[in-house]
């Protein structure tokens, strides 16, 4: 069992490092193009054509990218104040229904993505002439990355649903409460 939270552990460290270079990296890229743009444009009165939307474009694969973030850092929008006020016992099973009910969306989310990548490779962006493939594809590898931390997630749920078991079960028979 250790070594699988072990392992778990690793994973969600190895995502996590992951996603936040690739944030980290793609928000100093669109910093510096929306500074460029800025300068280019009200201070040399030219502005390059291509800026705004490759700034466009690293935002969205920012907002996909920084989702895993956000699930790591437990960040999520969500309505904790009832679940907090059950016991282990009750809350436990409802984490890991509501983290089963999230990894269906995401891989909903997966399928639909890559749909529309594959659909969207003809059709190319106004200004860089490249495919909306290389935009869309964003939304299903974000969501590879939140498949992955909510398996881990829900696993971690599942250990700790299945250890407040035995351990109501070893407190039964050793008649403690």
């Amino acid at each position: 069992m250790e070594k699988k939270a072990g392992f778990m552990d690793s994973l969600e460290k190895r995502i996590t490092s992951l996603t936040t270079l690739i944030a980290m990296f793609l928000f100093v890229v669109l910093s510096l193009l929306t500074f460029l743009q800025v300068i280019m444009r009200y201070v040399l009165r030219n502005p390059p054509y291509w800026t705004e939307e490759v700034a466009r474009f690293l935002y969205i694969w920012l907002v996909f990218i920084g989702f895993s973030i956000v699930v790591h850092r437990d960040s999520e929008m969500r309505l904790p104040f009832i679940v907090e006020q059950l016991n282990k016992k009750v809350s436990l099973p409802i984490d890991i229904i509501n983290n089963l009910s999230v990894i269906a969306f995401i891989v909903i989310g997966i399928v639909n993505g890559i749909f529309l990548s594959f659909q969207s490779k003809n059709v190319l962006s106004t200004a860089l002439r490249i495919p909306w493939a290389y935009i869309y594809i964003s939304l299903p590898v974000g969501f590879v990355f939140l498949l992955l931390l909510y398996l881990v997630k829900t696993v971690s749920s599942i250990q700790d649903f299945a250890h407040s078991l035995k351990k109501n079960q070893t407190n039964e028979e050793t008649g403690s409460i």
